[in-house]
């Protein structure tokens, strides 16, 4: 088999991955190498300049560990230089037909024109879903007879800088075959199962100082958000808050357990240096949460706006296992993130006053004042005093 050569350009470090794909489909790695190096925010690499001897130093590992000289690369594009974009199209035929892998290449055409995406270039093509006179969703047709098919196709557009950055290196390293790939795309198929997708699937993606949140559906990206945030920016504010050093804050944002009910005094304890550092669960539990809050909007955005109440159910209701789960839906609002800040508001409420706040209404009585009257008012059926508590951990 011919050794496959991966480049991931990650927010921290250049990784380069050769791998060999043995006689039962599994690939096994020959040779990686990884290079720190100034990494990138908002779709800019911090010093472009020193992209190069990045790449040339994961490469040599690479190379070195494989015993092998790396001729084509799989360029895998990050989320902060990508766009994802979703069309409808359709084919109708004059009688019967059997649908051909042409057809189905002819429909991604049909879609693949950007000219309203400009410094964009399309690297990704796949199905969401197909669907065949009308009927029910499917994902590959290929094969089945109808007078019309219609299909949902996801697009992934690569910046043309980052397109441009990259192939100006490999031309001067003399590589001259190259494919470039969405990361997240990549990332999202390998992670979960067809049978899985196919309910809908939300995944985010937190990088050092970069971070992209994905809904996949099928064999693709139905919509994916990319922002400057990851794992260095909650690492960062630690240091700011705790005046310490930097490999104090890594090994606290370990510990770190947001879905504790710490007591008064709890907390967390770290070694270092033959030193004990004790930082307090509240606070650093609250401090993590403020700077998770940016990360939030943006798994908001996609799971809420993006997502209609009868997709979120489909999406979540195979997740319920027991007779007694129940399943919510805020249509702007991640459901889990308000839990949790109710569970916090009702604790507080019954340490300093005694009195439980949480409540679970059972079904809405809606009423106007008059039948010309355009306000709505709302009253619940039912109202259950309850206690939320987290079990996942």
């Amino acid at each position: 088999m011919a050794d496959i050569a991966v480049l991931d350009i990650g927010s921290k470090s250049i990784t380069v991955l050769i791998g060999e794909k043995n006689d039962s489909d599994i690939y096994y790695v020959k040779g990686l190498g990884q290079c720190p190096y100034a990494g990138y925010s908002n779709g800019e690499f911090f010093e472009p300049e020193n992209l190069k001897s990045s790449i040339i130093t994961a490469m040599s590992i690479a190379q070195n560990q494989a015993g092998v000289q790396i001729k084509k690369f799989f360029v895998g594009v990050p989320g902060e230089f990508t766009q994802v974009v979703c069309r409808e199209v359709k084919n109708n035929f004059l009688k019967a037909h059997k649908i051909s892998e042409k057809d189905v290449e002819y429909l991604y055409s049909l879609g693949n024109k950007f000219d309203d995406y400009p410094g964009y270039t399309p690297i990704n093509c796949s199905q969401i879903y197909f669907i065949l006179n009308g009927s029910e969703r499917l994902i590959n047709p290929v094969g089945m007879v109808c007078n019309e098919i219609k299909g949902l196709i996801s697009y992934a557009l690569c910046d043309d800088m980052f397109l441009n950055t990259i192939n100006i290196i490999l031309d001067e390293l003399g590589i001259k075959k190259r494919e470039f790939s969405s990361s997240c795309w990549a990332e999202a198929m390998h992670l979960f199962q067809p049978i899985r997708r196919d309910k809908f699937a939300l995944l985010a993606d937190i990088g050092y100082i970069s971070t992209s949140v994905m809904l996949i559906r099928g064999d693709g990206l139905m919509d994916m958000i990319s922002f400057s945030f990851g794992g260095g920016n909650i690492i960062a504010e630690l240091m700011e808050r705790f005046e310490i050093d930097f490999d104090i804050a890594a090994k606290l944002k370990s510990l770190c357990n947001l879905s504790l009910q710490p007591s008064e005094n709890e907390v967390y304890s770290v070694e270092y240096q033959g030193e004990r550092y004790d930082f307090l669960v509240e606070e650093v539990n609250e401090i993590v949460e403020d700077t998770e809050s940016i990360k939030d909007e943006q798994e908001d955005n996609i799971r809420g706006k993006r997502i209609s109440k009868e997709d979120y159910i489909e999406m979540y209701e195979p997740r319920l296992k027991k007779n007694n789960q129940v399943l919510i839906y805020n249509a702007f609002v991640n459901p889990i993130r308000a839990l949790y800040n109710i569970a916090k508001k009702a604790k507080t409420a019954i340490e300093e006053t005694g009195v439980n706040i949480a409540y679970m209404a059972f079904g809405f009585i809606h009423w106007t004042e008059d039948e010309n009257s355009q306000y709505v008012m709302s009253a619940p059926i039912l109202l259950a005093p309850i206690s939320i508590e987290n079990n996942s951990a």
